[in-house]
């Protein structure tokens, strides 16, 4: 999975889900769970369109070479801490500050 400092969404959460409980790889987790959703649609009288039977053919081959290449990075520790460095500079001439 991708990293970001929003988190996942909902989708990612439920396909994530799928893969976890099913053991299957990601891949076909997200093929799944787009058939399912297009079933459900379909059952409710939403014909799917050119791009939702075309997504399933491209996805698969998408994905994985995607994951292939995201392997090779290291996932981050913790968020990146911005200097909370908030005093103001020291003064080098000795004298009081100004209240």
């Amino acid at each position: 999975m991708l990293w970001n400092q929003i988190g996942p969404g909902p989708l990612d959460v439920f396909i994530g889900a799928v893969k976890s409980r099913t053991g299957l790889p990601l891949t076909f987790a997200v093929w799944l769970t787009i058939a399912m959703m297009l079933a459900v649609a379909w059952a409710l009288g939403r014909r799917p369109g050119a791009g939702a039977s075309s997504a399933r053919s491209w996805s698969w081959p998408v994905m994985q070479v995607t994951l292939e290449h995201l392997q090779v990075y290291e996932p981050p520790s913790s968020p990146r801490s911005v200097s909370s460095s908030t005093s103001p500079p020291s003064s080098s001439s000795g004298s009081a500050p100004v209240p």
